[in-house]
């Protein structure tokens, strides 16, 4: 008595799997180097079209830009009526301002000069900071080595002083 045969054939999946298609799934090179391809007329048509754009997004751009439009007249009209009655509220406080300002620098105009006045002398002002700044910084400059062990000094005393209180 003989021994059994175990053995099984071995079966190759990508052939198996070959096998069962249909041997032309789709088109082939062939086929694709034979489409039907535009003539040079067709495709500058074509470009042309690209360039000029769709119609009907033009038309749906233009509808939004006339909408927008009419949104802005709407908002200018509710924003020129709000600046125009809260005018008188507005100068008060530009008064109340230059007050201020006036109250700091007392070198600085009367009262009662007009608004004109006012932007001048704060243009003189603004002036006169630059070159008090100027100065500043060139005594930093020259002095700069002499200054340090002053500032170190006054912290000191400052430190001592906060600390004693």
């Amino acid at each position: 008595m003989g021994k059994r045969d175990n053995r099984v054939a071995y079966l190759n999946p990508v052939a198996m799997a070959r096998a069962n298609r249909p041997a032309v799934s789709g088109p082939t090179i062939r086929d694709y180097l034979n489409r039907n391809r535009p003539t040079l007329d067709e495709v500058k048509e074509m470009i042309n079209k690209k360039k000029t754009g769709s119609e009907t997004l033009a038309a749906y751009e233009e509808h939004l830009n006339q909408k927008f439009r009419s949104e802005l007249k709407k908002n200018r009209e509710k924003v020129l009526g709000a600046s125009e009655g809260s005018s008188k509220t507005k100068r008060k406080g530009k008064k109340k301002s230059s007050k201020r300002k006036k109250r700091r620098h007392p070198s600085s105009s009367s009262s009662s000069t007009s608004t004109s006045e006012n932007s001048d002398s704060e243009e003189d002002y603004k002036q006169r900071r630059k070159t008090k700044k100027k100065k500043k910084k060139r005594k930093r400059t020259e002095s700069s080595a002499a200054d340090e062990p002053r500032s170190k000094k006054r912290k000191r005393k400052n430190n001592d002083e906060d600390s004693s209180s």
